[in-house]
């Protein structure tokens, strides 16, 4: 991503355990900051979001995966935790020029759509709140490359050998 696809205002974020690059405002329309929250285990994850709500996006790395697998494992997750009926059939499409598989889950109370891509024998699932434009807006700058990858699944697969390392 370079940054001229970032609009003014916009920082680009790079995270290299999850293997993207996002572009995203520092606050909201209504002024409320963006947060920004990482976590390496069990997945590597990056979170932001806002107080207003109007910022929800999630991406997470999971190593060593297949788009149908992840999707039936996470459908059948968010089945157990908002019934059934509450995930969608699966859609094939593409993001950042890979592969990936879309799908939904809807409960009264909120909508979610997951965009998970296949990035060698990675996934990594985006989930965002479709009804905030400015989700769709950070969405649109997201950017998978399999450089900005830290090869962190043979570590994962040692500490799940072996167990984690302490520190």
């Amino acid at each position: 991503m370079s940054s001229s696809q970032v609009p003014f205002g916009w920082q680009e974020l790079i995270d290299h355990d999850v293997g993207v690059r996002v572009g995203h405002p520092s606050h909201t329309v209504s002024g409320a900051p963006i947060r920004v929250a990482r976590t390496v285990r069990p997945e590597s994850r990056l979170h932001l979001s806002s107080a207003d709500q109007s910022v929800y996006v999630e991406l997470v790395r999971l190593p060593g995966m297949t788009l149908d697998i992840e999707y039936r494992l996470h459908r059948r997750r968010l089945e157990r935790r908002f019934g059934p009926d509450s995930v969608s059939d699966v859609e094939p499409g593409t993001l950042s020029g890979y592969e990936c598989a879309v799908y939904s889950f809807n409960t009264r109370e909120l909508r979610r759509v997951v965009t998970s891509i296949a990035v060698g024998d990675d996934i990594v699932r985006v989930v965002v709140d479709p009804s905030s434009q400015l989700n769709n807006e950070i969405m649109a700058r997201i950017a998978v490359d399999p450089d900005d990858f830290h090869d962190s699944t043979a570590a994962r697969r040692a500490d799940i050998e072996e167990g984690p390392s302490p520190g």
